[in-house]
């Protein structure tokens, strides 16, 4: 095997998808070490506290393997809301290490004040999930992600929708790439839309009962008369119709190269032929 070219040999690896397949062959010959590897550790997810501590020590006994890590998946198991002692301690240290990392996912952590763990790290992301406390620490982290494109932040306030989010900047040089965004302030949306020309907003994740039709329909027209960019929009919409048509019509009028729209909510057959009728009055709204 020494002989063949090192291209047959990611040949091989890249069609082995177990992560057990892959973890043998790095074992069991050196010259296939090194491609196994790079495939096996390229996307990491870890579901339990105890698979994330395990990661953290390989990290940490392994420098090799630490450029290979691209893409990193945090998250707790059902029924654990809290971090053993010394756990993110761990996990800032292993982040520390980890220069290629574009992808990084912080899952069922919400409103910690935990973003002291990215002091230090030097990698630059395309792609962040993490809802920790929007506190100084993840601000002054987020100011170093001049790459970011995607981010997703929710909040667990009792009253998300109207409660003020303080300390995100305004300036360009704040997030300057970011497309996607993904939250359930009301406030966050409305102060990177204004400034960033988002391709696609989802703001929402739960229904909220007591956010009247009248403050859902403020909401979008103010949202939408600084978006222009939108090609995507996931908003919890109104249920009244008057409501919901005039919610359609701000979109209509704000963004006209919209091509994808939910959630609208479900209608008896008349009203959906309503809907039907306004959207062959707004042919451009939606290409999907």
């Amino acid at each position: 095997m020494g002989i063949l070219p090192v291209e047959l040999y990611r040949e091989i690896v890249e069609h082995v998808s177990s992560k057990r397949d892959l973890s043998v062959l790095s074992i069991t010959s050196r010259i296939l070490q090194a491609e196994a590897e790079s495939f096996l550790y390229r996307s990491i997810h870890c579901t339990k506290h105890a698979d994330t501590r395990v990661i953290c020590d390989v990290i940490a006994q392994y420098p090799r393997i630490r450029p290979l890590i691209r893409s990193l998946t945090i998250s707790s198991q059902i029924g654990v809301r809290s971090a053993p002692y010394g756990f993110w301690s761990a996990v800032s240290q292993a982040l520390r290490s980890l220069p290629n990392l574009t992808m990084l996912s912080i899952s069922d952590m919400v409103d910690t004040n935990d973003a002291w763990i990215f002091r230090g790290c030097t990698f630059a992301l395309t792609e962040l999930h993490c809802h920790f406390a929007l506190d100084d620490a993840y601000i002054s982290f987020l100011q170093t992600q001049k790459e970011l494109r995607i981010w997703s932040w929710m909040y667990s306030h009792p009253d998300p929708w109207i409660n003020a989010i303080e300390g995100i900047p305004s300036e360009p040089h704040f997030l300057p790439h970011l497309r996607i965004l993904s939250t359930n302030s009301r406030d966050v949306a409305l102060r990177l839309c204004a400034t960033r020309e988002l391709s696609s907003v989802s703001v929402g994740g739960f229904y909220i009962p007591y956010v009247c039709d009248e403050e859902r329909v403020e909401f979008a027209q103010e949202l939408t008369r600084n978006a222009n960019s939108l090609a995507s929009l996931q908003l919890t919409f109104p249920c009244h119709k008057s409501y919901l048509l005039a919610t359609l019509d701000a979109l209509a009028e704000y963004l006209p190269g919209l091509q994808s729209l939910g959630h609208l909510p479900v209608f008896t057959t008349q009203a959906s032929s309503c809907l039907f009728f306004w959207f062959c009055l707004s042919p451009n709204m939606l290409k999907r």
